[in-house]
């Protein structure tokens, strides 16, 4: 069986939360410790950045490559001789 959460309503919805001892004697909040999850998913974000930045860079250096090999296929198609000087 499911139960289900009462989300606060009214002024209580628009309230931000804080995960915080109330200020000490210097008038600093004092943060809550990051959990397990919050590093997990900081991981998972710079893998990702990493991976799609990798991609890109194949992208780009497969593009160029196939428009060198058709300058190249061109230019033999055409006739000419020690095309691979170009």
């Amino acid at each position: 069986m499911t139960s289900i959460t009462a989300f606060p309503q009214g002024r209580d919805a628009n309230r931000t939360r804080r995960y915080a001892d109330p200020p000490n004697k210097g008038g600093e909040w004092k943060t809550a410790p990051k959990s397990e999850e919050e590093d997990n998913r900081g991981r998972a974000n710079l893998f990702a950045a990493v991976a799609v930045i990798v991609l890109l860079a194949v992208g780009w250096w497969m593009v160029n490559s196939f428009i060198e090999t058709e300058k190249t296929q061109g230019c033999y198609a055409s006739g000419a001789r020690y095309c691979s000087l170009i």
